[in-house]
């Protein structure tokens, strides 16, 4: 294990997933600073689903996310966008935006 202050992200007990379609569950996962990870896995197997949650774009299930010492859901959007950056493959439903929005 490594030391404490070099934790990045650890996940305790998540489920993630849609309603009541539960994607993964029981997930507990710790990512420290420095390290490359790879998320590998067949189509429909919940990787999308586990960055989308990671990021605070969709909810878990259950469970807890913690990003350094922060709780991912005490953060607020603009500090959770400061911690992680996120590209998806699918389109962003942005419409109706501003150029300045």
């Amino acid at each position: 294990m490594k030391e404490p202050n070099n934790i990045a992200l650890v996940t305790t007990d998540l489920r993630i997933g849609y309603g009541d379609i539960h994607v993964l569950e029981q997930l507990n996962l710790e990512l420290h600073c420095g390290e490359l990870v790879c998320l590998m896995g067949q189509n429909g197997t919940g990787k999308s689903t586990l960055l989308r949650t990671i990021s605070g774009i969709q909810k878990s299930i259950s469970g807890q996310i913690t990003i350094g010492n922060l709780h991912l859901a005490k953060m607020d959007l603009n500090t959770i966008a400061k911690k992680i950056s996120l590209v998806l493959t699918e389109k962003p439903s942005a419409g109706n935006l501003s150029v300045f929005d």
